[in-house]
């Protein structure tokens, strides 16, 4: 897990030309310039993301910090994502998360995958995303990688993708929250980008106060009505792909996926939550609290759980 994070201020960063107020997503967003002068943890002169809470959940930008720290100790590829905070023109504080954006904007180019499900299928909805599927993801995958090559195993890619948002719940991986990077230096090359944009996940809408009573079946039942935002295949639309199904689905592929999901299993997921304690002891406007990270640690437990018992099944 990385050094211990800490509060970044904003306040005196440039605001990017293009994208001060960043288009795409449900959340209030800025891009943001840092500065050139040394900060630790921050690349200089680098373009990051200013992501805000929606009002009704303040503290679920925290979710984006935690899912980053949770992936890193996963050995998966989740962009940096710090609490920061800036003085607005009102002279109120205002708190976020600040990710650090993925691809460099100068050398390299990002494409959506709502840009290739809308090639590939002529009525794709990007709006709803209702044919947003399995199927079809790992068909312009396969194309990439025959036609320019892919930079890393985008099936291995794929699995970790699967194993990370079902283990943070995460419901809103959507066409427009997973692309691909060009590289142009490489050959042509491509890059799968990373897995951004987690805020929601880790059950961010739930006030801690209204489930700290549940009992372990009701907590499990709400784990398993998890869904991912892809469908299986395009002719299905309405039915989602549960969360825990998608892991029996991997493992029941082959031994060969069965031991690669075992390998990420055998994380000690008490220990690396123990970890995260100090998060509650960071000074902010809007803190993470220690029922909000309990909450979170009985729902990441519990998954663990209920995908180790996949692996004996």
């Amino acid at each position: 897990m990385p050094q211990r994070i800490e509060v970044i201020d904003v306040s005196d960063w440039l605001v990017d030309d293009t994208h001060g107020i960043f288009p795409i997503g449900a959340r209030d967003k800025q891009m943001l310039w840092s500065p050139a002068k040394a900060i630790p943890g921050i690349k200089s002169n680098w373009p990051y993301l200013f992501k805000c809470s929606r009002s009704a959940y303040p503290d679920q930008f925290w979710m984006e910090c935690i899912a980053y720290l949770i992936g890193i100790e996963l050995g998966f590829d989740v962009p940096k994502a710090l609490p920061a905070k800036l003085l607005d023109f009102e002279g109120e504080v205002v708190c976020a998360a600040l990710i650090e954006w993925f691809y460099d904007p100068k050398t390299q180019t990002f494409a959506h995958a709502a840009d290739f499900f809308q090639n590939l299928i002529s009525d794709f909805d990007n709006d709803k995303g209702t044919k947003h599927n399995l199927a079809d993801l790992k068909k312009i995958c396969q194309e990439f990688d025959w036609l320019v090559g892919i930079e890393q195993n985008w099936e291995s890619w794929l699995k970790q993708l699967l194993i990370f948002d079902t283990l943070i719940g995460n419901t809103d991986r959507h066409q427009e929250n997973w692309g691909i990077i060009f590289n142009p230096g490489l050959r042509s090359r491509v890059t799968l980008s990373p897995f951004f944009d987690n805020g929601t996940s880790l059950g961010h809408e739930r006030f801690p106060a209204k489930v700290a009573n549940w009992t372990e079946a009701r907590l499990e039942k709400y784990i398993m009505s998890g869904e991912h935002h892809l469908r299986l295949y395009n002719n299905d639309p309405k039915k989602r792909l549960n969360h825990i199904e998608s892991i029996r689905m991997i493992v029941k592929e082959s031994e060969q996926n069965k031991a690669f999901v075992q390998r990420i299993m055998q994380t000690d997921f008490a220990a690396m939550l123990a970890k995260l304690e100090y998060l509650c002891e960071i000074e902010l406007e809007i803190p993470l609290s220690k029922q909000r990270l309990d909450w979170i640690s009985r729902l990441l437990l519990c998954r663990h759980k209920l995908i180790c018992e996949l692996l004996t099944s």
